[in-house]
């Protein structure tokens, strides 16, 4: 490093040592075998209740528990109903907003990447990251009658998916991404 750099490093961390406690989420980027390698869990369900409520003691900010009727584990078990926590929600007319942060409603059918250890209550994955929303490929919606295939697609706000499969971007079928998920957990994905 030049004499230039370290001085913009120094007046840098000079600013920062002085400045009031700052909160920042920083969010590196993850494929698909990342994330099937960090999973303690990977659950395919449907979110059946999602309740806001202050965090915790100790901890600022407002988090939202999200329930989840399993359908299917990929990778690990949590048992037939899986509860996680989702930082940010709505309670009474305070509202936290945590960018990259997903908002789950009942009714969803999602693929879960999740993390925790212990008994403590497991987390999403990368935030946004982990979470694959299960869908209706409209694009066969019309011929459903003539097409044999798997009519749900999985689509991601990320890029985790998008070297998959031919098609919309974001977008692959649902058997396809179990299949190549299970792939991924029997070359050791497991942790």
């Amino acid at each position: 490093m030049n004499r230039l750099h370290l001085a913009a490093a120094a007046a840098l961390l000079t600013a920062c040592a002085g400045a009031a406690r700052l909160h920042a989420t920083v969010i590196v980027p993850a494929d698909l075998p990342e994330l099937v390698a960090e999973a303690r869990t990977i659950v395919q369900g449907r979110v059946v209740s999602a309740e806001a409520r202050p965090a915790p003691a100790g901890e600022r900010g407002i988090e939202t528990l999200v329930t989840i009727a399993a359908g299917e584990y990929l990778k690990g078990s949590l048992g037939s109903h899986v509860t996680i926590r989702v930082p940010g929600g709505q309670v009474g007319d305070r509202r936290q907003i945590v960018i990259g942060a997903p908002v789950l409603r009942s009714g969803d059918d999602v693929i879960l990447f999740l993390g925790g250890s212990g008994p403590s209550v497991p987390w999403i994955l990368g935030l946004n990251q982990g979470v694959f929303r299960i869908r209706a490929d409209a694009r066969f919606a019309a011929r459903r009658e003539r097409f044999t295939g798997e009519t749900r697609v999985v689509e991601t706000e990320s890029d985790s998916v998008r070297s998959m499969a031919p098609g919309p971007a974001g977008a692959v079928p649902l058997a396809a991404f179990k299949t190549r998920i299970r792939q991924l957990v029997a070359e050791g994905g497991i942790r």
